[in-house]
């Protein structure tokens, strides 16, 4: 997997905004698949958008292709001012914007400065599933797609515990972390 180098900046135009004293970035939870299409209406209605995106490649049983893909799944991120939030909702795909106790999350500058930098430099970038021992996780990909377990330990790889439950057994196997999503 690597990075897409020639994503612009999330500045509009290629020029640096002037900053507004009251204007923050949010992340912005759209619909499965519609963080391309969010990014694009939200860009084409003047607001300033940010969308990190990674090459993979993907596997099908007649060819391999390399493709776009968002490094945050459903996820787009946007400044603008508190008060204007209500107005993205207009742009279909969008299903919340990310909030804490009632309150939308302010994402920090630095934060997408970083992000930004890392992806207008071309370093690679891995997906990183966020579990920690005894998370419930499934695998997403290779002969073990589809089947669910508990994780025993991460280190780069982690060793997944599945239980045959029919027989009151239960195996530990080394899958990659990039195999994996969280589950509940």
């Amino acid at each position: 997997m690597y990075i897409e180098t020639d994503y612009p900046s999330p500045a509009i135009n290629g020029t640096v905004p002037v900053l507004q004293n009251n204007s923050h970035w949010y992340a912005i939870y759209t619909r499965s698949r519609f963080e391309k299409k969010v990014h694009r209406e939200l860009q084409q209605s003047k607001f300033q958008v940010f969308l990190p995106l990674i090459q993979e490649r993907k596997v099908w049983s007649d060819r391999i292709k390399t493709v776009s893909m968002p490094l945050f799944p459903s996820y787009v991120f946007v400044k603008l001012e508190r008060q204007n939030i209500p107005k993205i909702f207009y742009h279909p795909g969008i299903v919340h914007v990310v909030s804490s106790e009632g309150k939308p999350c302010e994402v920090r500058d630095d934060e997408i400065i970083l992000l930004e930098k890392i992806m207008s430099h071309g370093f690679p970038v891995q997906k990183v599933v966020n579990c920690m021992v005894g998370d419930k996780v499934r695998v997403v990909r290779g002969p073990l797609k589809g089947w669910a377990g508990k994780v025993e330990t991460t280190r780069g790889t982690s060793r997944i515990v599945f239980q045959l439950t029919s027989i009151l057994q239960s195996i530990s196997v080394e899958v990659g972390m990039e195999d994996l999503e969280k589950v509940g």
